[in-house]
This record gives C-alpha cells, structure tokens and sequence, in this order.
C-alpha cells in the first residue's frame, strides 16, 4: 500500500466513505481489543506523534477520488488519535 487514503467503499450506514489512515505502518493502539478488527495489535503505545508527514496525506488526499465520497473517516492501522496531525489532517 502506498497511499494513506482508500477507497471510496460502499457503507450500509454512510453511503461511500473515504478512509484516512493517519497510522500508515503497522497495526498502531493504545488498547489491544479482543474484539479489534485487526486482530492483535502488533504496536502498543500511547504515544502521540506524526506517524505520517501531514504533506503525504494532502498529496494523497488530491490524487484520490474523494469527490465521489459522501463522507471521509480516519481509521485504518489502528486508532488514528494518536496522530499528532489529526487535526491539521481534518483541515485538508
């Protein structure tokens, strides 16, 4: 995978939603859920910090089909929060 940004994907609640990964590596949490979609986290951390450079997420973000989103989320790898930059992301 090289882009932070996926889809869009058809969702039963929202329509079509663009996902933001602000992790972008590994499976990144501060909580190792049981019940986690990713299964066992492979990084377990509290640490908040730039995972991605917010320019990488812009680029990405441009070079998406996003017009055809009815929404955006950040999820992927793990719990996106723990990205310093959510909210300079939130701002694109």
């Amino acid at each position: 995978v090289t882009s932070t940004v996926y889809g869009p994907v058809t969702s039963w609640r929202v329509g079509a939603s663009l996902g933001i990964d602000l992790l972008f590596e590994t499976s990144i949490c501060s909580f190792n859920c049981i019940y986690c979609q990713l299964g066992d986290i492979q990084q377990k951390t509290a640490e908040r910090k730039i995972y991605v450079p917010t320019d990488k997420v812009e680029w990405d973000l441009k070079n998406s089909a996003w017009e055809q989103a009815d929404i955006i989320t950040f999820s992927g790898n793990g719990e996106p929060t723990l990205a310093l930059n959510l909210g300079e992301a939130i701002d694109l």
